[in-house]
């Protein structure tokens, strides 16, 4: 009886201990299941203006990810396979204030403004997107340094003419361009607005060119990219003090979209048909320039490296820009690791060393 007695109590031991570790595992699992909830993936940004140091969370939006889609090679965005390296065009687009509104820019993937004669600027805007674009333009002349840009994507260049010296490369280098002096099929003039500000193209145009020279797939290094962070607090605008009267550029920062509007001469750049133009990643490059003639036309120092900044995700960061050579693409470094862009539209900024960029 005795024994009986002790070994029930033992089972009676053993079945409470069981209980008590039974609850205190279901009250674990459930902490973290609510931890895991409520804690978003974070890493630290550096706000290198601020000093600032800010939670930047991953904000991945999964409906731009589909079954077997890969990143499209010029701006790292989510696409079909067969999508993914589409030959890229770029359009010398002018930025004149009789050239205004433009056409197209809102379509692109990428977009250079770079200064042309004067200190006006003119846009470099690159597209190998599929997307249908009606209208292109205005669409203007070439320069050396529109050439040096195209090498790092072997990207058709539609131009309207161009410096003696572009042309030159042109011819002497066998560039892939399409001039409107001699394909005019290819492009068409609006009589709404005045010579030399109305000439333009579209995507169909440009892609029954590249049909034509049986051209399909594009072949040029990419960047890095990573999915978007999202900054939660007031960004300081971005603003680029051109040489040139009413072509002062500000970016400022939507934090809904993760995202820099475009404004142009203190209103917000609009594309004809009124669509707010906006840029994931903004980078401002510092180049050497020299005046090259008589005309104003002007030499640009694609080739070395130099200073830059570069902005996303709300915060501008202190760089520098590597290219060893013409053909080289041109990439950008924080302490000696490549930066990493949001995927969407990149929008570079060529800029003289001396000119006042506020941030």
């Amino acid at each position: 009886m005795f024994f009986l007695h002790n070994n029930k109590r033992f089972w009676l031991m053993v079945l409470a201990f069981s209980i008590v570790v039974f609850f205190c595992v279901i009250g674990y699992i459930i902490y973290f299941l609510k931890i895991d909830s409520t804690v978003v993936d974070s890493t630290p940004l550096i706000d290198v203006v601020s000093n600032n140091i800010e939670e930047m969370p991953s904000n991945i939006d999964e409906s731009k990810i589909c079954e077997g889609c890969v990143r499209r090679d010029i701006d790292g965005v989510f696409v079909e396979l067969d999508k993914k390296s589409l030959y890229p065009y770029a359009v010398i687009i002018d930025n004149n204030q009789s050239a205004r509104p433009q056409h197209g820019l809102g379509y692109a993937n990428l977009v250079y403004e770079v200064e042309a004669e004067g200190g006006i600027t003119r846009y470099f805007a690159i597209f190998a997107n599929n997307q249908e674009v009606l209208k292109i333009g205005p669409v203007r002349s070439v320069r050396p340094y529109f050439i040096e840009i195209a090498k790092e994507y072997s990207a058709l260049i539609a131009h309207v003419g161009g410096s003696p010296q572009a042309l030159a490369i042109i011819l002497k280098d066998g560039v892939f361009d399409i001039n409107e002096f001699y394909n005019e099929h290819y492009f068409w003039r609006d009589n709404s607005r005045n010579a030399p500000y109305n000439v333009y193209t579209s995507s169909e145009k440009i892609n029954d060119y590249l049909g034509l020279k049986n051209v399909q797939e594009g072949k040029f290094l990419t960047w890095k990219f990573k999915e978007d962070g999202k900054r939660t607090v007031a960004s300081n605008p971005i603003k680029i003090n051109y040489q040139a009267d009413k072509y002062t550029v500000e970016w400022k920062y939507d934090s809904e979209a993760n995202a820099y509007t475009r404004y142009l001469d203190g209103s917000e750049h609009l594309d004809e048909d009124g669509v707010a133009l906006q840029a994931k990643n903004v980078v401002i490059q510092y180049l050497k320039v020299s005046v090259t003639d008589n005309e104003g036309r002007l030499a640009i120092s694609m080739i070395g490296y130099g200073d830059a900044l570069v902005c996303l995700d709300g915060a501008c960061s202190r760089a520098v820009w590597k290219k060893p050579s013409s053909q080289a693409r041109t990439r950008y470094y924080i302490d000696e690791d490549e930066i990493e862009f949001n995927a969407g539209k990149i929008w570079i900024n060529i800029v003289r060393p001396d000119y006042k960029v506020e941030y």
